[in-house]
């Protein structure tokens, strides 16, 4: 008997599920445009950073599409749970990256970093919270074939602005940015070129892997083509390589796998539906990626040699080799194994660890932030864990990509996403681990990684579940709870990286201001505005150059005595003190902020404005920067300059001894060792060091003529006259070297050509009375100084130069 006592089932309004999908369409376009927009996104202004613009725009798509995410779980009432190693070796990252932070206290630096860093922890959560929104928002083919669409659109806007510069020359659409032949939307030269890469990858699986119309096919021939043309302008030996491998795995693969096609129909006329079965033996594509790749690997240096010499493009990248990098990584690990450096940290094990030789090469002086690659610069900055979450993520990254590639799909199409996603993202990662890609190029990684993770998703190959919060009213009350938290969260991580980046456009705009001598009150304003949005130690150091050039500024003004500007001196001088001094309080770990407190205090050694105690805090703050970079010579020679302003010549002839064993060819430490031999008389042992220096810098006029006075004064006339000849030479016009050079060839007994260089003086100097003496005497046969009183028959001992050009 039929029970009639039911429950009617009452039909749910459709504004609900109108809502959801919106949401869900909402979260989805945003991603597909931001995909659009990375690789050629900037803003147009000199004082927003090219790879800050990009960050933000990663940042700001990434809080968008989470807001509209969050929202609509919290609609539908029902959490999809990953049930596999492979997210929890992603999610692991962030976590890490946290805890490596947290360890050194936190800093904003690491947290947040100067400008969304892709090396501190806010930027990392947010990569894996875009690779993990793709692949909620990405799981339907549809929506992946939309993605592939995006980028490809994306290749054009980059292909035809590269592809116009290299026709018109970098004057074409620079947009006051982009002033270099190298000069890109991408990023730098070598981002370009991974961006190609990709294009590349993509094109040709697309080609080998689709059966399509004769429209698409000559369309994705062309991206094909033009990548690699591209790639040949930038011709990046790492990416050949790297392309060469992909090239001869994918012609194997596509052999070992002889039937592609596709069973579905997206795009009118881009896949062709039509079922039949199209046998592909060789990918004569594949095969010509690879021997284009090998020959640039073989011949690339001669090869972009003509290129460059027809482009007029020259790119010069200096990075630490892998050997540097190892060591600097096993030095890291040795004093803080388990969490590293600090993210944003490298510089730190830099500065410590650097080895000695470094010091002899061109970029003794660069601070590295990065290794030879940006995970392997992770390893210094997260330590062990860092390095145990890499491979586990690498690990189960390619594990399970190796086992998708091969798994038996009916779906050709869904094989072809699976394929084109995997390898995408491996390249991406490759380069990453090879190279060190702008943050842009890295978020990237991310994308095209969570595209691949909504294929594996979709064909069952990655397990989920999928818990349903509306017949559960405990779990819903708390899982809604910690959505609306994450939400916050998220909201609130995306607000101080906005006010990060205004402080940092404020503090830029106080950086111009200052830099074209404009009024300096407005370029502190904007410095203040800066420290009080972030409390950042660049922001403090800059306030106090400001402050030592308001200094300058009172010291220069006409009449001025110290009597007259004492008060306002020591006000702006005791700013300066307090701003450096906080930047050492906010970063004790920066050596350039102990330099700044250094500098002013050695300012207060000397006279006239010589203050008790100025000394000693300068030596403490240069020993302090010291033992934060105890390999820069360049600290030590300040010291010794501290030094010779405190009178202690002896202490100095210490301090630039050790400079100079620091680095050889420290060219300023020489001089420094000639000065202070010529300061105490010993003029003939100051020759060799000032010697040494013209030998490690050859085009300084400045030291000619100096080493042409002590030649001078130890009557080496000839020796004089080729050091004032040389500083000629650089400076044709450099009239007290020919002055002097005029007086050591009147004591050689070429008087003619003595008389020349003083007649070319006359021209330059027309009024100049003792110019007028010096040529009579001449042209009587005398002595240039007859009848002159001394000291002014004495050039050479006076403090200044007898005439009033400086060179």
């Amino acid at each position: 008997m039929e029970n009639t006592n039911h429950v009617s089932e009452i039909p749910m309004s459709s504004s609900p599920k109108k809502l959801t999908g919106l949401l869900s369409k909402l979260s989805f376009g945003i991603l597909t445009a931001l995909l659009f927009l990375i690789p050629f996104f900037f803003i147009p202004s000199s004082l927003v950073s090219f790879q800050i613009s990009k960050s933000v725009l990663v940042m700001v798509g990434v809080v968008l599409a989470a807001i509209f995410f969050i929202i609509n779980l919290i609609k539908e009432g029902k959490v999809t749970v990953p049930k596999n190693l492979f997210f929890l070796s992603i999610a692991i990252l962030p976590i890490v990256f946290l805890i490596s932070s947290i360890a050194h206290g936190a800093q904003a630096v690491q947290l947040i970093g100067y400008s969304l860093d892709s090396g501190t922890v806010a930027f990392v959560f947010f990569a894996t919270l875009l690779l993990y929104l793709v692949t909620e928002s990405f799981e339907k083919k549809e929506h992946v074939f939309k993605a592939y669409i995006a980028f490809f659109a994306s290749f054009v806007v980059v292909g035809l602005y590269q592809l116009l510069r290299l026709l018109f020359g970098p004057d074409i659409l620079s947009f006051g940015l982009f002033t270099t032949s190298i000069g890109n939307l991408v990023g730098n030269w070598n981002d370009l070129g991974i961006f190609f890469g990709l294009s590349t990858i993509l094109s040709l699986v697309s080609l080998e892997m689709l059966s399509l119309s004769r429209l698409y096919k000559t369309i994705l021939y062309s991206v094909f083509a033009f990548s690699i043309f591209f790639l040949m302008f930038v011709n990046f030996v790492t990416i050949w390589m790297v392309l060469a491998v992909f090239a001869l795995i994918f012609f194997v693969y596509i052999i070992s796998f002889d039937k592609f096609s596709s069973s579905e129909k997206f795009v009118e006329g881009a896949v062709s539906g039509e079922g039949h079965l199209h046998t592909r033996k060789i990918s004569y594509n594949a095969l010509a990626l690879l021997v284009i790749s090998v020959l640039f690997v073989i011949a690339g240096q001669t090869l972009g040699t003509k290129i460059s010499s027809v482009s007029k493009i020259n790119n010069i990248e200096v990075r630490p080799s892998w050997g540097t990098t190892l060591t600097i990584i096993g030095s890291a690990l040795k004093d803080n194994a388990i969490v590293g450096t600090g993210p944003n940290g490298f510089t730190q094990a830099w500065l410590v660890h650097k080895p000695a030789g470094i010091n002899e090469s061109l970029f003794w002086n660069t601070d590295f932030s990065y290794g030879i690659g940006l995970i392997p610069t992770f390893f210094v900055t997260t330590g062990v864990l860092g390095i145990v979450a890499w491979v586990f993520f690498f690990v189960m990254f390619i594990l399970v990509g190796v086992r998708a590639i091969y798994y038996s799909l009916s779906d050709l199409f869904s094989r072809f996403l699976i394929t084109s996603s995997f390898m995408a993202a491996l390249f991406l990662w490759i380069m990453s681990v090879l190279y060190v890609p702008s943050t842009a190029t890295f978020a990237l990684a991310f994308f095209f990684t969570g595209l691949f993770a909504a294929n594996l998703r979709r064909e069952g190959l990655l397990k989920v579940k999928t818990l349903s919060l509306v017949n559960h009213p405990k779990l819903s009350f708390v899982s809604v709870l910690v959505l609306v938290a994450l939400l916050i969260c998220n909201v609130t991580l995306g607000y101080f990286v906005i006010e990060k980046v205004v402080a940092d456009v404020s503090f830029q705009q106080g950086v111009s201001v200052a830099q074209t001598g404009q009024n300096l009150d407005v370029a502190q304003n904007y410095m203040v505005k800066a420290v009080g949005i972030s409390n950042y130690d660049k922001y403090y150091r800059g306030l106090s150059q400001v402050n030592l050039l308001e200094v300058n500024q009172l010291l220069s003004k006409p009449g001025a005595t110290p009597e007259s500007i004492k008060d306002p001196f020591q006000q702006t001088l005791g700013s300066a003190i307090e701003n450096a001094r906080q930047a050492t309080l906010v970063n004790p770990t920066n050596y350039q902020n102990w330099l700044a407190l250094a500098q002013v205090y050695a300012s207060l050694v000397p006279a006239p404005f010589a203050i008790p105690g100025a000394y000693e805090n300068a030596k403490a703050a240069y020993e302090s920067a010291q033992r934060v970079s105890p390999n820069d010579p360049t600290i030590v020679l300040l010291l010794a300059r501290l030094e010779v302003a405190h009178k202690d010549l002896e202490k100095a002839r210490v301090y630039a001894n050790q400079a100079v064993e620091m680095k050889k060819n420290f060219a300023d430490a020489h001089f420094l060792l000639a000065q202070i031999e010529a300061s105490e008389g010993n003029v003939a042992k100051a020759i060799p060091p000032l010697q040494t220096t013209l030998i490690l810098s050859p085009n300084n006029p400045g030291l000619f003529f100096q080493l042409g006075l002590l030649e001078y004064d130890q009557k080496d006339y000839a020796s004089a006259i080729d050091a004032f000849a040389r500083a000629i030479i650089q400076v044709p016009d450099y009239a007290n070297a020919k002055y002097f050079l005029g007086l050591a060839l009147q004591k050689t007994g070429r008087v003619a050509d003595a008389l020349q260089q003083f007649k070319e003086i006359a021209v330059s100097n027309p009024d100049n009375v003792d110019i007028k003496n010096i040529i009579t005497n001449l042209e009587a046969g005398k002595d240039p100084f007859a009848n002159v009183p001394a000291p002014k028959n004495h050039p050479e001992k006076a403090a200044t130069p007898p005439l009033p050009q400086k060179n």
